[in-house]
């Protein structure tokens, strides 16, 4: 097949030729662009024509300008951040310690049988005290009761209720 010409392509040439050949001789020639007619959105009358109604109509670009998103819309070409938002951290305050009786300021010395039940006597600041269940001992001590292994105090200004172990010598 190399060196001969097949039917097939002869008829393609041929065609191809001819399509060149129209082309140059007729060529493309386009007819003018018609110009635009802008009419106005009401129609004026026929008879009464202004001078107006013939000049073309001013486009306003600015207009067309990016309006800025408002807070009804959501503008779709803002910078995005993906990273976690940092949120500050105020440190809790602590709550204030809730008051506490100071230690005992007495010393156990003893007890004993009286009338109206076991008296103890104590040692506060280097003065010895003898008091019975119910007693007020200065403005911020009240013996609540005595036992034979126990007295119970309340400190005044809190209503805290403290022990002191009785020991005998």
């Amino acid at each position: 097949m190399t060196g001969t010409l097949t039917v097939r392509q002869i008829t393609l040439g041929g065609a191809l030729a001819a399509a060149i050949v129209v082309t140059l001789v007729f060529g493309e020639s386009s007819p003018p662009a018609p110009e635009p007619v802008v009419e106005p959105a009401v129609a004026a009358p026929a008879t009464s024509r202004t001078p107006e109604a013939d000049k073309p109509v001013r486009l306003q670009i600015e207009k067309l300008a990016r309006v800025p998103a408002s807070s009804a819309g959501m503008d779709l070409f803002a910078a995005k951040s993906w990273a976690p938002r940092k949120v500050a951290v105020r440190p809790r305050e602590q709550p204030a310690p809730a008051p506490v009786a100071p230690p005992l300021p007495f010393e156990y010395v003893g007890q004993m049988e009286g009338r109206d039940g076991l008296v103890a006597s104590l040692v506060r600041d280097g003065e010895v005290l003898f008091v019975k269940a119910g007693d007020a001992i200065g403005s911020d001590y009240r013996l609540e009761s005595v036992a034979p292994d126990v007295l119970t105090f309340v400190y005044l200004p809190l209503d805290e209720r403290q022990t002191l172990q009785a020991r005998t010598p």
